[in-house]
């Protein structure tokens, strides 16, 4: 997978998590490592070493472990959260790219890039539960906070799948732009967002109903996106424009656009709701922005990718 990276978008940072506070941990596709961010002083205190091609990311809320897939290694390593050090490694498909785990933490979701299945794991003996048939290519999985339904990004049929979580199976389809691939929801639950590479945009969903309410135009290849923990803004990652796009939750409004680094990738609000953290590709490093006014506070070099 690795020699396709660049037309794939598979990013370092998929999801760097930060809802294990106070780590962050950003994949770092290049050199085959975590970098683990404390977040109270901005600074990374471990880098550790993990299969070929680290990925997605997530964290359990309790913040007692985190996961990371390597398509290229079709495995899942376990990172123990507060020794910072790997426990546990297993093979988890073919190629193992988007991960979420469960509000109660008791399962995890992988989307396999490859097989184009979703396969849930319990996520303390990582015995395999169930597998979920979905569109081409799964890339971006969110799970609802109610726990009820999966949401996952088809790239290669501009779709998402709505998983019905008790039936394992899908429900509903979705379409919407092109190449969907990083997915976002509200911190309410109400609103779902999905990144659309091709087509410059991002496609709007109300969760209630699975109804497509509008598509935001970004800025160029739009990959990752987050909200503020408040649910008042959305923010998106342009890697071709290396900006951020805002926009109004609300009213679904455009706000502008931020600079911040060279191909930017994952990106996340921090729980205490004042600081923005971007990853960039080119640039190795985290970019860490005040949500307030989105002015730049800090960069925190990281490893390569």
């Amino acid at each position: 997978m690795r020699a396709l990276i660049a037309s794939l978008f598979l990013a370092s940072s998929l999801y760097s998590s930060l809802y294990a506070e106070p780590y962050a941990y950003i994949s770092n596709q290049s050199d085959d490592s975590v970098s683990v961010i404390d977040t109270r002083s901005d600074e990374v205190v471990k880098t550790i070493a993990v299969a070929t091609g680290p990925a997605g990311v997530a964290v359990s809320s309790s913040g007692d472990v985190c996961f990371i897939t390597s398509p290229d290694a079709a495995t899942v390593t376990v990172i123990d959260g507060a020794k910072l050090s790997t426990i546990h490694t297993f093979i988890a498909g073919v190629g193992p790219l988007g991960i979420a785990i469960s509000p109660d933490d008791q399962q995890l979701y992988i989307a396999d890039w490859y097989q184009n299945l979703i396969r849930i794991y319990s996520a303390h003996d990582y015995r395999l539960l169930s597998e979920i048939k979905v569109g081409q290519r799964p890339a971006g999985i969110v799970a609802h906070p109610d726990g009820k339904t999966l949401y996952v990004a088809n790239r290669d049929d501009d779709s998402i799948s709505v998983i019905n979580l008790s039936q394992a199976k899908v429900v509903q389809t979705i379409a919407v732009g092109g190449k969907p691939f990083g997915l976002a929801l509200s911190y309410s639950g109400d609103w779902l967002f999905s990144a659309n590479v091709a087509s410059d945009s991002v496609s709007v969903i109300r969760t209630a109903d699975l109804h497509k309410m509008t598509d935001l135009e970004t800025g160029s290849s739009p990959y990752a996106l987050t909200t503020t923990v408040d649910d008042k803004y959305l923010l998106v990652s342009n890697q071709k424009d290396d900006s951020i796009s805002l926009f109004d939750i609300a009213t679904r409004t455009a706000l502008g656009t931020k600079a911040v680094g060279t191909f930017p990738e994952g990106l996340i609000a921090h729980p205490d709701g004042k600081r923005l953290y971007v990853t960039s590709w080119f640039d190795n490093e985290v970019y860490v922005l005040d949500t307030m006014d989105f002015k730049l506070l800090k960069r925190i070099a990281t490893g390569d990718g």
